[in-house]
């Protein structure tokens, strides 16, 4: 076990920098941007064909922490341990949440009269209130002929059900066939799980759907909120005032998940601009930190007492302490620790105030029992740092770098092969075993890309080929004759190309930002020093040049690297030129790793490279970002859907 000294904290940096690089962090947030859209996309078009009418006092919120950029990203989460073939994984995305939000008015069906539903008084739980019937909507109700419950309070059950029979119709089906199943109400949202196909023996796919249905509430409950002091000047006034502004609602479950009279107030709208808000390093820690309670704490002690929000309000009191220019990825294993002593302390006192009414305790009707096994369970976490990294480094890994090799095995594979050596060339050992994986995840995904483009360009081909014969039949004047026109104007082929392409773009970005830091981090811990280096463009090619270099990298592949920095440091740069001044600077520097003449061939080569067309096609641009960002085209969704979602 290794100590907790200054030595030891360097480790856990580098190792957590690695574990989950913040680039597929910043990544993920723009694949859930997709999914939304391709999402929305789907039921547009659903209720355009099926002519569904849309209620007048009701919209839609999309919810949860996909959007908010705090959800763990998707990976691959181990089951059951064995030999590398007898493992069993599931593949793991985040939950998707809707929420359906219905204005608190009632219009009669000629559109003239108006009520308001109801009026909200407060409960012993300033978290909680109750809705009672107006005088007004009651008597506009039974004009108009509904038929309303005998109570003069709403009540949270009618409408958790209600949620449960608008789920979409593919969650009704047999238990025992694949598909989705819905499940229970879990607190105020119906629940289905999804049990996807897959082609892959050892894989299980799964995924939840939560959906609620609100109301909408315009008076703001949390006044103390509003004149708060924040030690850190996070949320700034501005911030606070666009909370305030948006609203907030009133979802159907009482204390303890208790269905019955009593609503609570829901910030949805407000946690999604306070975590719109935040640093990528904050969100990581975050995520970090959901990892850890999951895999680490709760495995300790399962229980339904310690949930992601929980941990939401105890990171958004955090952020209000902490000052920024704290939230460094050189303190990273501070802010963790930071985080653990945080809960445990509010697990000792059995006490977590709510972060927006802070009058309101979320451990209030968890048995103290409980609290001391969560306590434990999170202390002993926050004492055995090196056992945690180890626990999710063999349980967790993320997709889009799922096959470069656990940073915590390599440092214990170097550890071991080189028992004399310094805390230091270890480190540098694993760094450059990642670079390595990267290097090589680089060269996969490239070539697929390329594997891709020649289907295209083959495709193209026979599709001319077929026109060209078409071309000289008779027009068909009825379908018996055979002949079938295109239903629109891009072939099955060239859509699942710019599906097929555009992941993979998305996947090498991540790639090749992750190498570029393991390579940066390789030269200062090299150099042994403290001083962060200029991270200058030219300081990043230099070295970036030097490593590919001695590597002999395929000419495609450095092309591909020093375009892509080109893409993130400068707009509108020429590739030619571009890598002529970077062979400049590396020659400067005298390669000793290569001889004069292999340095040549290889200079050569790469030079070569960047003119041939087919490699120019696999370079990353700005467009093919925006393309998939933006992409919502109908024509397509049907073909990209299973992969996205």
């Amino acid at each position: 076990m290794m100590s907790q000294d200054k030595e030891s904290r360097t480790f856990f940096e580098l190792i957590l920098k690695y574990f989950l690089p913040m680039h597929v962090i910043e990544n993920e947030k723009v694949k859930n941007r997709v999914r939304v859209d391709l999402t929305k996309a789907i039921l547009d078009a659903e209720m355009e064909k099926n002519s569904l009418p849309v209620t007048q006092n009701q919209y839609e919120v999309s919810s949860g922490s996909r959007l908010d950029g705090l959800s763990v990203p998707d990976h691959l989460l181990l089951l059951s341990a064995g030999s590398e073939d007898d493992s069993r994984w599931s593949y793991e995305v985040a939950d998707m949440d809707d929420m359906m939000v219905i204005d608190n008015l009632i219009f009669s069906k000629d559109g003239v009269s108006k009520s308001r539903i109801f009026d909200t008084e407060p409960t012993s739980n300033p978290l909680y209130i109750r809705l009672r019937l107006t005088k007004e909507y009651v008597k506009l109700g039974k004009r108009e002929g509904h038929a309303l419950s005998r109570s003069e309070y709403i009540g949270t059950r009618v409408v958790t059900d209600t949620a449960m029979d608008t789920m979409p119709l593919n969650t009704k089906i047999m238990p025992d066939s694949p598909g989705t199943q819905v499940t229970d109400i879990h607190g105020p949202a119906a629940s289905s799980v999804t049990a996807l196909p897959s082609s892959i023996a050892k894989l299980r796919l799964t995924m939840t759907l939560d959906k609620v249905l609100a109301f909408s509430h315009n008076l703001w409950p949390a006044e103390e909120w509003v004149h708060r002091h924040r030690k850190s000047g996070w949320p700034d006034k501005s911030l606070v005032y666009q909370c305030v502004s948006a609203g907030c609602f009133i979802v159907p479950v009482g204390p303890g998940g208790v269905q019955g009279l009593e609503w609570r107030y829901s910030f949805t709208a407000q946690e999604r601009l306070l975590a719109n808000s935040l640093t990528l390093l904050q969100r990581k820690v975050y995520i970090i930190m959901k990892l850890i309670q999951r895999h680490c704490v709760l495995e300790e002690f399962p229980s339904t007492a310690l949930s992601s929000y929980h941990l939401k309000n105890v990171f958004f009191w955090l952020c209000e302490k902490i000052p920024r220019s704290h939230w460094a990825e050189a303190n990273i294993y501070h802010l963790l620790i930071t985080f653990l002593d945080e809960m445990l302390g509010c697990l000792v006192r059995g006490c977590l105030p709510h972060y927006f009414v802070a009058e309101a305790n979320l451990f209030a009707r968890v048995p103290k029992a409980h609290l001391r096994q969560l306590a434990r369970s999170v202390k002993k976490s926050r004492n055995n740092m090196f056992v945690v990294l180890g626990t999710l480094s063999i349980k967790v890994k993320f997709i889009d770098i799922y096959d470069a090799r656990s940073p915590m095995f390599l440092f214990i594979q170097s550890r071991q092969s080189q028992p004399k050596a310094s805390l230091q060339q270890i480190l540098v050992s694993t760094v450059g075993a990642l670079t390595d994986d990267y290097i090589r995840l680089i060269r996969h995904w490239l070539g697929e890309i390329k594997a891709g483009q020649a289907k295209q360009l083959d495709a193209k081909d026979n599709e001319e080929k077929d026109r060209n014969t078409l071309s000289a039949l008779p027009t068909p004047t009825s379908p018996e004759n055979g002949l079938q026109q295109p239903k629109d104007g891009a072939s099955e082929t060239e859509r699942e190309w710019i599906h097929y392409q555009g992941l993979y773009h998305i996947a090498l970005n991540n790639l090749t930002e992750c190498l570029q830091l393991a390579v940066c981090d390789m030269d200062m811990l090299r150099m042994n020093t403290a001083c962060q280096p200029q991270h200058t463009r030219e300081f990043l090619l230099t070295v970036m040049m030097k490593y590919m270099a001695t590597h002999s990298l395929e000419p495609s592949i450095v092309v591909w690297i020093l375009s892509y920095i080109n893409l993130k440091t400068e707009v509108h740069v020429d590739v030619k030129s571009t890598l002529e001044n970077s062979l400049a600077l590396y020659e400067k520097d005298d390669p000793t790793a290569l001889t004069r003449e292999e340095y040549q061939t290889w200079k050569l080569s790469v030079s070569t490279a960047a003119d041939h067309p087919v490699v120019s096609e696999c370079l990353p641009n700005a467009e093919w970002q925006k393309r998939i960002i933006m992409t919502i085209d109908p024509k397509f969704v049907k073909s990209i859907i299973k992969e996205y979602l």
